[in-house]
């Protein structure tokens, strides 16, 4: 479902597959950089691979991008979506949303939704480049040490 090779502007080749547990530390990396102290443990992310779609982004077998999909009610949840520093803004983003949402559509869901922290004016403009569009504020999202840490849009879009 995944697997497959992407070319990005300067004749960058990726290669596209599906996370596995060989992948955790790698994972567990992406998230510290990405997210820091809010970065999903190693036993949550364990779960993750269990339950759900990690497609993920590789060049030379080093995962630089990965995303985390579920599918529930014919709705697309994009559940994350992170690139490791000094591959940002080449399009990756782009490319592992486009995944997502064709992902969804082959499996005939019409919507998609996502929730991104308040702040983080480059993730919303990506969403917002796709068609997604800010539906409510969720107040106290992301918790740190079972405490309230900030708050995140609720966005919504189709997989059109």
């Amino acid at each position: 479902m995944f697997q497959h090779e992407i070319t990005l502007p300067g004749d960058q080749v990726f290669e596209i597959k599906p996370c596995g547990t060989g992948e955790i530390t790698d994972i567990l990396d992406i998230e510290r950089e990405c997210f820091g102290p809010d970065a999903w443990t190693e036993d949550f992310i364990r779960q993750v691979l269990s339950l759900t779609l990690v497609p993920g982004i590789f060049k030379k077998d080093k995962l630089i991008a990965y995303g985390v999909l579920s599918i529930r009610k014919n709705i697309l949840s994009i559940d994350n979506l992170a690139v490791r520093k000094g591959y940002r803004r080449i399009g990756l983003a782009s490319a592992m949303l486009e995944l997502m949402l064709g992902t969804g559509k082959r499996n005939r869901c019409k919507r998609a939704v996502l929730q991104v922290e308040k702040d983080n004016q480059g993730a919303i403009a990506l969403y917002e480049k796709f068609g997604f569009t800010k539906v409510r504020i969720l107040k106290g999202y992301y918790s740190r040490h079972g405490q309230p840490a900030g708050d995140a849009w609720e966005m919504e879009g189709t997989t059109d």
